[in-house]
């Protein structure tokens, strides 16, 4: 039942999905965003740091990296995405469970109304 349910969520998706969508900032140091042009050559030629080397400064358990308080509610086509996920996995040990929500499985990929589509198909 439970993953009748999950792969049939994209059809609740909304056609506007976005990448950044309902992010809150509440890292310590917010969201990241993609830099083009101008903006994106003024800091090329910087020293890098990864942010597994700035933890220790940090002085606080789970930052950096490790900083798991990034968190968002998953879009319908995620839900979707990871229910046929798990039926590819259980393929090989279940097949009958194929056959069985195949059409399901068809109907979800159908859906292209919204940008991020083409992620659910490659699943």
């Amino acid at each position: 039942k439970k993953l009748e349910e999950t792969i049939s969520a994209v059809k609740e998706q909304k056609d506007s999905s976005t990448s950044l969508g309902d992010m809150a900032n509440v890292t310590q140091f917010g969201v990241a965003r993609r830099l083009t042009g101008k903006a994106s050559l003024e800091k090329s030629d910087q020293q890098m740091y990864s942010c597994g080397s700035l933890a220790p400064k940090m002085k606080k358990r789970g930052a950096g990296c490790m900083d798991h308080s990034f968190q968002r509610p998953a879009e319908p086509w995620e839900i979707s995405d990871g229910a046929l996920y798990l039926l590819r996995e259980v393929s090989s040990l279940a097949p009958q469970l194929v056959t069985r929500f195949l059409p399901q499985a068809v109907e979800a990929v159908e859906k292209k109304s919204y940008q991020h589509h083409v992620y659910l198909k490659q699943t």
